[in-house]
């Protein structure tokens, strides 16, 4: 899982729960999706147009004015913990990892011709 690949690069994710926003955060069951894959809790975060908030936060610091912290939901009933269907995701991360290591050659071999102007 690309997870694990982070992981042992030696970057920080923390121990928080991780922050789920937009609309997939809205239903609980794509939140449980991304709890089981990812086999850490997740946040939802249903406030509208984080993105937008977000940058227009930047701002008064960018005039040079004090910045108020910005706050996002830490309700408990939000966050959702890994269930017992990470197993079957699992199972299928090893599926996938397995075919993508066998479509490498294929791959190579298409940018092979594509750089060689499809003259081989």
């Amino acid at each position: 899982m690309q997870l694990d690949r982070v992981l042992a690069s030696g970057a920080d994710v923390g121990d928080r729960p991780w922050r789920l926003a937009g609309g997939g955060a809205r239903p609980t069951v794509w939140a449980q999706i991304f709890a089981d894959v990812l086999g850490r809790p997740v946040r939802r975060q249903l406030t509208s147009e984080l993105g937008a908030r977000g940058v227009a936060s930047l701002l008064p610091g960018a005039l040079g004015h004090g910045v108020p912290p910005w706050t996002v939901n830490d309700e408990d009933d939000l966050c959702v913990h890994p269930g017992p269907d990470r197993a079957a995701y699992l199972e299928h991360a090893r599926v996938f990892d397995r075919c993508l290591a066998r479509m490498s050659s294929v791959w190579s071999e298409v940018e092979r011709y594509r750089t060689a102007g499809g003259n081989s």
